[in-house]
């Protein structure tokens, strides 16, 4: 049985051999929407039953901004109330 679960995750790393390959090899990264991911997820289990979109807006949507301010510097606009 133990050998079986080593033959299956050979199988699939030698069918997508060349997915491997990039993400070995690629100076790329997902991390940045990983990240994302998994900071929406968490706010998402603090905030189940007490949802409410000013709540949601300052976990959320603000935060974001920030940081994608600090990714692309050059962007600017303005925040209609």
């Amino acid at each position: 049985m133990k050998y079986q679960v080593h033959i299956r995750i050979y199988r699939c790393l030698t069918k997508d051999k060349k997915a491997v390959e990039n993400s070995v090899t690629s100076q790329y990264s997902n991390g940045f929407v990983e990240g994302n991911n998994n900071r929406l997820k968490l706010i998402k289990r603090q905030m189940y039953g007490r949802v409410k979109l000013a709540l949601l807006k300052a976990k959320i949507i603000i935060p974001s901004l920030k940081d994608i301010f600090l990714l692309y510097p050059s962007i600017t606009f303005r925040i209609y109330r």
